[in-house]
């Protein structure tokens, strides 16, 4: 597969002043993205004016649409970009840019909005570090025109965060004074929380270890046409961020799957199992 160009995406090598007219490009996606939020937020502060933590639910509606545009192009451009070394590295197409744009201004919007919400400090400091280094890393693939794969193929994690905004919604939107999770079917939500933990297992847990064998296939078989014509921040601070990403996903997988086996009702026996194998470790 050839290096493809983007057309009326100026080329940076061609043009000194380039830089300007991606940053238009970026500020224009972070515009329209603060407009839909702005909106979302009018609707919750209308139809939810109750609710206590009107900023959330508002980054949750505005979720609801953003992040299932975002992980079905990851996986449209991951796909297109796959076929070869050159592509993987050097490959360029509208629907990468436009997954990478997508990505990085939703994750720049999504920073100060995070201040306005009711979250913990501790996970305030870890979405900050995650959306601080993520972002950078794939707007420095924008910017240098390379590894383009790379940054979309990481982005199809985000189709976890499809379900993951289901369970918000079904928590924070309320019908006559009751939660969405009490009024609708069960087995819909038990549904959404078995498409959470199986798409936490695919797209994270299987994912980012596949990029990182991957990437560093295309790295020992091909040095002179990978390594070799880029630079530290993505030879070490790409597959670290992965790496980081992995452990992450590891972290919140835990949690997820308690989550899981309480929608099936299995929590307390899982718990009870656990209280059990304490005693048994105690008295060994």
């Amino acid at each position: 597969l050839s290096r493809r160009s983007l057309q009326g995406v100026p080329a940076l090598g061609d043009v000194m002043g380039s830089e300007l007219a991606l940053a238009l490009q970026f500020v224009a996606f972070l515009g329209v993205q603060a407009v839909l939020l702005g909106v979302c937020y009018a609707i919750v502060r209308r139809k939810w004016s109750q609710h206590t933590d009107p900023w959330n639910l508002a980054d949750t509606l505005f979720s609801l649409v953003v992040f299932p545009v975002i992980a079905i192009s990851a996986i449209a451009a991951s796909i297109e970009l796959h076929g070869s070394v050159e592509s993987r590295w050097f490959g360029q197409t509208h629907l990468s840019y436009f997954c990478m744009m997508l990505y990085t201004s939703r994750t720049v919007l999504h920073m100060p909005v995070q201040f306005l919400v009711e979250m913990p400090r501790g996970q305030l400091v870890l979405m900050t570090v995650h959306h601080i280094l993520t972002a950078a890393c794939i707007m420095y693939g924008i910017v240098t025109r390379r590894c383009w794969f790379w940054g979309c193929f990481d982005t199809c994690c985000e189709v976890s965060t499809i379900f993951l905004t289901n369970l918000y919604v079904c928590k924070e939107l309320t019908i006559r004074g009751k939660e969405l999770k009490e009024v609708m079917p069960g087995w819909l939500y038990t549904i959404n929380g078995v498409g959470l933990w199986l798409s936490f297992v695919i797209f994270r847990l299987v994912l980012f270890p596949a990029w990182l064998c991957i990437f560093f296939l295309d790295v020992s078989i091909v040095p002179g046409q990978t390594w070799d014509r880029v630079t530290p921040m993505e030879r070490y601070v790409y597959p670290l961020v992965t790496v980081v990403l992995l452990a992450l996903s590891t972290w919140w997988f835990v949690k997820i799957t308690k989550g899981m086996l309480k929608a099936l009702g299995r929590g307390k026996v899982v718990e009870q199992e656990k209280a059990d194998a304490e005693v048994h470790e105690e008295n060994c």
